[in-house]
């Protein structure tokens, strides 16, 4: 999939203090194009997997930050498939890849020219998911650190 010229990088900030959104961010959908996507302080919650750095040259970031910050998606995700993606988990934040009790996949640096990157650092800060491939044909670097915590799960 070659990227569009025409879409600028976007930055989208979801920061509304005690809401819960059950939204779906159309900037870490499969047609991501340079997005930053930052959620501050509020729970989203996707309806399907996520891909970020979907395409090769494409470059995606989401950082999730601050207590009571939590991202739920139902299924695996992609980081940095083809393309360079980012998953930033800070200062209290939560991730989590569950449906149903269900724990989906991790993926860092999916193919040969994908570069994936999770950080998760500060106290509270989690992530949770089954398994985690990094570098599973790319790039992949995973960094737990300053009191964050990673958590996995294999589903038998």
């Amino acid at each position: 999939m070659k990227s569009n010229p025409n879409i600028q990088k976007s930055i989208m900030r979801l920061s509304v203090p005690l809401v819960t959104a059950a939204l779906f961010l159309p900037a870490l959908g499969t047609e991501t194009h340079g997005a930053t996507v930052i959620i501050d302080g509020i729970e989203v919650t996707e309806p399907a997997a996520v891909i970020l750095g979907n395409a090769d040259g494409e470059s995606d970031t989401t950082t999730v930050k601050n207590a009571g910050a939590e991202w739920n998606f139902p299924g695996d995700i992609n980081i940095g498939k083809a393309g360079s993606g980012t998953v930033n988990v800070e200062a209290g934040a939560k991730v989590e890849n569950f449906e149903y009790g269900v724990a989906h996949d991790t993926y860092l640096g999916t193919t040969t020219t994908g570069s994936g990157t999770l950080k998760v650092t500060g106290a509270g800060s989690s992530y949770a998911t089954n398994r985690i491939y990094a570098g599973l044909r790319g790039d992949g670097e995973v960094t737990v650190e300053d009191g964050g915590k990673l958590k996995t799960i294999f589903n038998s």
